[in-house]
């Protein structure tokens, strides 16, 4: 798939980290920071990659680098800030602790979305990926209002949204630990060892 100058690929990297102990997205995992992992992947979507982050650590990768417009309030806060920053209708959304995603999940998103939508999600074995998902500008206002509610779950806005939901597990480029994050450093040794098996 050649890059897509009508797409831009949103990484959030604004979490706490609290279990990793440090920023998470900067961990090395396999040779590498934890957020070079995906960006090798969305580079292969789209030139257009930009990080949601409040750490000018990540300068570092030479993208742009969004801020959190209301701070400390998770990663729907994430999205909303980088809504805001987009001038695109398509907005793919990946969470920085996924190195295992591939581009074909990615491609899957952006090949089968619908313009009638507001939001696209893939699912697996029944289970939701609100952020390796696709979000429009017309889901800023609603993510505005959950905010300002204190309702700061992704999954939970989705259900006030005109929301796709689209299963992979059966998809060829599926697999087990494509949506596996590293969210502490046990994790991070458990997952090496999956990658190196």
């Amino acid at each position: 798939m050649k890059p897509n100058q009508n797409i831009t690929v949103f990484i959030l990297a604004g979490g706490k980290s609290t279990r990793m102990g440090s920023d998470k997205g900067l961990v090395h995992f396999n040779g590498k920071k934890l957020i070079e992992h995906g960006i090798q992947t969305c580079k292969k979507i789209t030139d257009d990659i930009r990080i949601v982050t409040n750490n000018p650590d990540y300068a570092f990768t030479g993208l742009n680098l969004v801020s959190d417009v209301v701070k400390d309030s998770g990663p729907l806060a994430g999205i909303y800030s980088a809504l805001l920053n987009s001038t695109n209708r398509l907005n793919l959304f990946l969470s920085c602790d996924m190195p295992f995603i591939n581009t074909e999940t990615l491609e899957f998103l952006i090949n089968n979305y619908n313009e009638q939508h507001q939001a696209f999600v893939v699912t697996h074995n029944q289970q939701p990926e609100p952020l390796c998902a696709i979000y429009t500008p017309e889901c800023t206002e609603l993510f505005k209002k959950r905010i300002d509610e204190n309702q700061l779950g992704v999954y939970n806005a989705l259900k006030f949204l005109n929301c796709y939901f689209a299963d992979i597990t059966n998809e060829p480029f599926y697999s087990e630990i494509i949506f596996s994050n590293v969210n502490s450093p046990d994790d991070l040794k458990l997952m090496e060892e999956v990658k190196n098996d």
